[in-house]
């Protein structure tokens, strides 16, 4: 795992948002960079400020993808359930942690990848929260349709057509509550 870059290391947090800024701005060269890093007395080679101003850029390419995918997720899961949504929000999750896995060199010793590896644990573990939730919801409309049809024809039962119309809403009710 490569050190961090003289840029990070040696620039205050000011200068170093200043210095992004400009580098997202693109009108200035890298030559021009330099010389506005030696005005606030900073001493950055080129290919150290190149290096970064690389991988800021990647960076940013990055999050912008993982925003539009996130605005993906989150408009498929318009109006649907949080649970649909939290899934949503895991798969994106699980794509990046992947990402990142595939990425990496080496996993000796790397804190990182134990930690991406936790965090890939603890989404598979809520994955299987949510399946026991849908499962306990589908058990609950089931065990609520029934109920409801049962009292019913209980007390429609000299109404055979009031009835039936009765049961074609409860059941409609209860696919419109699995589709959800």
């Amino acid at each position: 795992m490569r050190a961090p870059s003289r840029v990070t290391r040696e620039l205050t947090p000011e200068h170093r948002a200043e210095l992004d800024a400009l580098i997202v701005d693109r009108r200035m060269t890298l030559d021009e960079l330099i010389g506005w890093l030696s005005e606030r007395e900073y001493s950055i080679s080129r290919s150290s400020l190149h290096r970064y101003a690389s991988n800021f850029e990647e960076r940013l390419v990055q999050l912008s993808e993982a925003k539009e995918r996130a605005s993906a997720i989150l408009d498929r899961f318009s109006g649907k359930p949080a649970t649909a949504l939290a899934e949503g929000a895991s798969m994106l999750m699980q794509d990046l942690i992947m990402k990142k896995l595939l990425e990496t060199e080496s996993l000796d010793a790397d804190t990182d990848i134990v930690e991406l590896a936790h965090a890939l644990a603890k989404l598979e573990t809520s994955g299987v929260g949510r399946e026991r939730l849908k499962v306990q919801w589908d058990k609950g409309i089931t065990a609520g349709s029934m109920a409801v049809k049962a009292n019913l024809r209980r007390e429609l039962e000299k109404e055979p057509d009031l009835m039936r119309r009765m049961l074609d809403l409860v059941e409609r009710a209860e696919a419109e509550a699995r589709a959800v």
